[in-house]
């Protein structure tokens, strides 16, 4: 079987109700449309994660945040560069967030890795000059990557690359690869706040105007809120959105472009194209902005979790598939356009055609606290927060004795507005008893297993051994 080349372009924050493809009022991205209605949409994609760290593991490994250990990690379980490495690809990675970093593993496998923590270099000496030195910032860079990351959103400063840059990286990779057989992951994370303003698209948008200084007084608005817990202002809301949306069309233009490339370097029909995102967004539908949920304790809900998924194959046509599907199938479905296939994933090819697809288990994992997700290591004590689908039915729990489980209907409630753990009691029961706990049981048991591999065995590997 031929192997294709496979390009991975994943969206921060990007949810599918909010791109034309999947009905949207507005046309935010006419080239992902285009792409779409020429190749494989899904309806229907639950994020494995509410947010970046756990949800990324699941993208590149094909196994669920806390399969097999912690999402902090990736180092202790394959990934698709790996897997696609040892196939004989040249692998190149822009994963433009300092979430997804060496240290955790994010670089394994990639023969060119634009380490994110040293790309941020002029939003570092603006915010260094505003702390009052620039020893500050290389100090969290190098200690506390997160929380330098935190510090200069703080400031409405946008920490990460435009999507001009990963752009020209992405053409750069393909310039140099294109004589041979190519993975690459790139991230785009301009639809994150804070939100670069851009006049002319905006207006082309939306068919009105926004001055510059309204929209800087919005991403502060967003900074304090994010940050230090300040009020959101729900007058402000719309144009919250409409900035949000005028960054999809940003990322959207980058990628019209990269389409454009492709076919003049004659290789789209050599390449499989797959676009995702690794979560959705908050816009106060259960009273939060962003992917933290309300103080940091996380939320499973649509909004975050229903995410939009495109894949351009060259020897498959377009294609509607309506049945649910998981951001764990990502891997799966890669390797099985590419004619290989890998045992013990939780996620499955979602071209290939199966029986019971109505009654397929999916699950969604987080840290019920979400407040030093990016920072530590997952302890086995952690506290778990799961969405379970299972055909038209979505159970919510977490791992507290002072939060109700919530269950709803999807077919009849989509924006999950009422929670029918009251009237269908034994069907959350069985949910909760045949397949939450006994997966929380498994997760607490790869917990302990990771906690003393990194305990005992990993410092032991550091230790300098004298031969001879």
């Amino acid at each position: 079987m031929e192997k294709y080349n496979v390009i991975l372009l994943t969206i921060d924050c990007l949810r599918a109700d909010h791109l034309d493809c999947y009905g949207y009022r507005k046309q935010t991205a006419p080239n992902i449309a285009r792409l779409a209605d020429r190749g494989v949409l899904f309806m229907d994609v639950f994020s494995a994660g509410p947010y970046t760290k756990a949800s990324f593991k699941t993208i590149l490994t094909g196994l669920y945040p806390f399969t097999k250990g912690g999402y902090h990690t990736i180092r202790n379980v394959s990934s698709l560069p790996q897997m696609l490495k040892n196939l004989g690809y040249k692998t190149f990675a822009i994963p433009n967030n300092v979430l997804l970093n060496p240290q955790s593993g994010y670089s394994d496998g990639f023969d060119v890795y634009i380490n994110p923590i040293k790309k941020s270099t002029s939003a570092q000496k603006r915010v260094a000059e505003r702390l009052g030195g620039r020893k500050i910032i290389r100090f969290l860079n190098k200690h506390v990557p997160v929380l330098a990351k935190k510090i200069k959103s703080m400031f409405a400063e946008n920490p990460y690359m435009m999507g001009t840059e990963v752009l020209s990286l992405i053409v750069r990779f393909i310039t140099e690869a294109k004589n041979s057989r190519f993975f690459i992951w790139a991230h785009f994370m301009d639809a994150h706040h804070p939100y670069r303003f851009i006049p002319k698209l905006y207006q082309i948008v939306h068919g009105k105007l926004l001055s510059g200084r309204k929209a800087r007084k919005i991403n502060r608005m967003l900074a304090h809120y994010v940050h230090f817990r300040k009020e959101f202002r729900l007058d402000l809301l719309d144009e919250v959105i409409n900035l949000y949306d005028t960054q999809i069309r940003f990322i959207d233009l980058m990628i019209g472009r990269l389409l454009e490339l492709l076919e003049r370097l004659e290789l789209l029909d050599e390449t499989i194209i797959v676009i995702t995102s690794d979560h959705g967004e908050e816009f106060m539908e259960h009273g939060a902005f962003g992917h933290s949920g309300i103080r940091y304790v996380s939320h499973l809900y649509q909004e975050l979790l229903r995410i939009p998924l495109v894949i351009w194959h060259p020897d498959i046509g377009r294609k509607r598939i309506a049945h649910p599907v998981s951001s764990a199938d990502i891997v799966p479905t890669i390797l099985a356009a590419n004619g290989y296939s890998v045992q013990g994933l939780d996620g499955r090819d979602m071209v290939a055609k199966r029986e019971s697809l109505s009654t397929r288990i999916l699950l969604s994992e987080a840290s019920l606290c979400n407040y030093k997700r990016g920072i530590l290591r997952i302890s086995p004590r952690e506290k778990i927060a799961i969405a379970v689908r299972i055909g038209r039915w979505k159970l919510i729990y977490y791992e507290s004795r002072n939060m109700v489980p919530e269950l709803y209907n999807l077919s009849q409630d989509p924006e999950e507005k009422r929670n029918l753990i009251e009237t269908h009691r034994d069907l959350a029961k069985n949910l909760i008893d045949n397949i939450v706990k006994k997966r929380l049981v498994k997760i607490r048991r790869w917990l302990i297993r990771q906690s003393l591999h990194e305990k005992h065995i990993e410092p032991l590997r550091k230790v300098p051994h004298r031969t001879g």
